[in-house]
C-alpha cells in the first residue's frame, strides 16, 4: 500500500524518532513547516487505518492523556514493498542494493564491499536479538 506525500512526510518523523511520539509532539515539531492540528490528526488517523503506525502507550500531558504512536513498518520494509508492488524484479533490487553499497565502482575493492555487507549482517543480527 502506498503513502501519500503528506503521509510519507509524517512517517519520516516516526522513522527518524528514537521514541514513540504523541500528536502534540508532532504538532510542535511540524508547526513551522506549515502543518496544522487538523492535518496532523487526519494524517495520523489515515496512517493508523493503513496499519503504518500503532498506538504503543499513553502519556499524561497536563490533565489529559495522549496516545503514543510508533511505526508498525520500517522505512526499509516500506520502500522494498513499494518497489515490489511496482513489479520491480528481484534481480533489479539486488543490483540497486549492490550499487548503493558501491559494488561495481572501480575505486572500491571487493574486501571493502564484503566488509560493508558483513557489518550490515551483524547489525541485522543484533536487531533480531533485541526483538526476541
Amino acid at each position: 500500500m502506498n503513502l501519500s506525500k503528506r503521509e510519507e512526510s509524517l512517517m519520516d518523523y516516526f522513522w527518524c524518532s528514537e521514541k514513540p511520539l504523541t500528536a502534540d509532539e508532532l504538532e510542535k515539531e511540524l508547526a513551522e513547516k506549515g502543518w496544522n492540528h487538523a492535518a496532523i490528526f487526519r494524517t495520523i488517523k489515515s496512517l493508523e487505518e493503513k496499519n503504518f503506525i500503532n498506538v504503543v502507550g499513553v502519556e499524561r500531558h497536563n490533565k489529559q492523556y495522549a496516545r503514543l504512536f510508533s511505526p508498525a513498518i520500517s522505512q526499509e520494509a516500506y520502500y522494498t514493498n513499494y518497489l515490489l508492488e511496482k513489479r520491480m524484479p528481484n534481480n533489479v533490487l539486488e543490483r540497486i542494493s549492490a550499487a548503493m553499497l558501491g559494488v561495481g565502482n572501480r575505486g572500491d575493492k571487493k574486501e571493502e564491499v564484503i566488509e560493508r555487507l558483513e557489518n550490515i549482517i551483524q547489525e541485522m543480527k543484533k536487531e533480531g536479538e533485541n526483538v526476541e
